[in-house]
């Protein structure tokens, strides 16, 4: 059974990022993903016909935002 995981965000020097992800990577336990990577996966698992259209989205968001939809 593998033990339950949690997601962190942690924000590095640029200056320092490839130290860091090489201690990182020697951890077994650690998986290392970058943002990209992340976004990646995401567009090429979302669904390819929504079924909302970028207006409706954005009047939900602008209804749960500002009490309004952007047409009115």
């Amino acid at each position: 059974m593998t033990a339950p995981a949690q997601k962190l965000v942690l924000t590095v020097p640029t200056s320092k990022m490839e130290d860091f992800l090489e201690i990182l990577r020697k951890l077994e336990f650690v998986k290392v993903e970058s943002l990209e990577d992340i976004i990646r996966r995401y567009i090429r698992s979302a669904p390819k016909q929504p079924k909302l259209s970028d207006e409706e989205i954005s009047d939900i968001l602008m209804e749960m935002r500002y009490g309004h939809s952007s047409k009115g």
